[in-house]
């Protein structure tokens, strides 16, 4: 019978919990802490999920920024990693094609559309926007930022998501027969005009960038890489010099210096990230403009 009333005791408990607390208490048992903790899970207003689902304790996104050196240099580790794995597989699958036919030698080749290079350098540009938008957050509550220069992570990561298609789709070459149609002029037989227009816009934008990140050492010899590697992947598409360079697989070098700028462009922008949540915390020290040493003129007759 002893037994029996506990159990009906028990079972009103949970019936009823505003009664949970107080008889825990007066009759002095070590389960009066534990049944009182459980009133909120027995009341009307049930919780689905424990308090560590809640805003204040989720990550933030600044905790993707690699801060410390170790972190920073493990993602170089594993961008190189993945470098070199792209060209072994490039290497290496035409001797499988007898198990992974016509279709799989072409997915690992270095450079084409619909390869496995290809998703990689789309997967990077993806994440490089992500980082602009980052950087953007970051940016936008400089004090002295008066033009409002930080709107530029806003278009930087919008370009970021145009160039991610266009490792997908041949949305150059639409462009281009867009011009021809509209024109009634051929760029194809002109390659080195259409190739000029890609360096200069390419050169303007890594100007704007090496201004935009001065400040940081790291992030312009990133961005003077990038610089390189795409100038370079533009310059082998003249037939001149695909020509000369028959006997060391065109192809090859075309997709490596893609893959290498990609790879610095994405560096670049964590480099970056990394480098204004370090000022943005007064980790690093901004440098003082000259316009802030220069005092004006009603300054200093006040003084």
């Amino acid at each position: 019978m002893f037994v029996r009333r506990n159990d009906a005791r028990r079972r009103r408990l949970v019936v009823d919990p505003s009664q949970t607390t107080n008889v825990g208490l007066a009759e002095g048992t070590e389960t009066a802490p534990s049944m009182a903790s459980q009133e909120g899970a027995f009341s009307s207003d049930v919780r689905a999920y424990s308090f560590g689902a809640e805003r204040r304790n989720h990550h933030k996104t600044t905790d993707l920024i690699p801060k410390r050196i170790v972190s920073y240099l493990l993602v170089v580790l594993f961008m190189l990693i993945c470098l070199g794995m792209l060209n072994l597989g490039s290497i290496k699958s035409p001797q499988w094609e007898s198990q992974i036919g016509r279709e799989g030698v072409s997915s690992l080749a270095i450079h084409g559309r619909g390869s496995l290079a290809s998703w990689f350098s789309s997967f990077l540009l993806i994440m490089t926007g992500l980082a602009s938008l980052q950087i953007y957050a970051l940016r936008q509550h400089r004090c002295d930022d008066y033009r409002g220069t930080y709107r530029l992570w806003i278009w930087i990561a919008a370009l970021m998501v145009v160039a991610s298609v266009n490792c997908v789709v041949n949305l150059g070459g639409l462009l281009t027969q867009l011009f021809e149609s509209l024109t009634s002029s051929s760029l194809t037989q002109r390659p080195w005009l259409l190739i000029t227009i890609k360096v200069s816009a390419l050169t303007l934008l890594v100007a704007r960038g090496l201004f935009e990140v001065r400040e940081s050492r790291g992030s312009l010899a990133w961005v003077v890489l990038v610089w390189l590697g795409y100038s370079a992947a533009a310059l082998m598409q003249l037939p001149t010099i695909n020509e000369s360079l028959t006997d060391l697989n065109p192809d090859m070098i075309v997709g490596n210096c893609t893959l290498v700028a990609t790879i610095a462009l994405v560096m670049a922008h964590l480099n970056y990230a990394r480098f204004v949540f370090f000022q943005a915390h007064g980790l690093i020290k901004p440098r003082v403009r000259r316009q802030q040493l220069v005092q004006p003129k009603s300054v200093a007759k006040l003084k």
